[in-house]
């Protein structure tokens, strides 16, 4: 599955993962977010990032369902496009895509550094 193969589907539901201690030793966390054709995706690091269903699949069943309040703001919604960070005038690899939905809101993942 590719970005515009999402675009214009409605988000049906959000789960993540949440790991505090990969095997590199690091915190881990990723959402995962199922489009009303039944397919997942994630949210990009890069323009041309493709999702592999079946190991999208796998982590989203084991993954948790989101339980809060603002999800219902998000769910149902229609993706509209993607946004990506650059950083004199290349592509920020270290920040995810910025998902902008049909009610103005827009979703991402925020990795925080600490130095």
């Amino acid at each position: 599955m590719t970005l515009t193969d999402s675009i214009g589907k409605i988000i049906t539901e959000i789960k993540y993962c949440y790991n505090p201690e990969n095997k590199y030793g690091l915190q881990e966390f990723e959402s995962f977010i199922k489009i009303d054709n039944d397919k997942l995706i994630q949210i990009p690091y890069f323009p041309t990032e493709e999702w592999n269903e079946s190991e999208t699949l796998k982590k989203f069943e084991l993954a948790r369902k989101v339980e809060s309040k603002p999800i219902e703001l998000i769910l149902n919604l229609k993706i509209i496009n993607y946004h990506f960070k650059y950083f004199e005038n290349e592509l920020d690899e270290m920040e995810k895509a910025i998902i902008e939905l049909e009610n103005g809101l827009y979703i991402t993942e925020k990795m925080d550094h600490l130095d």
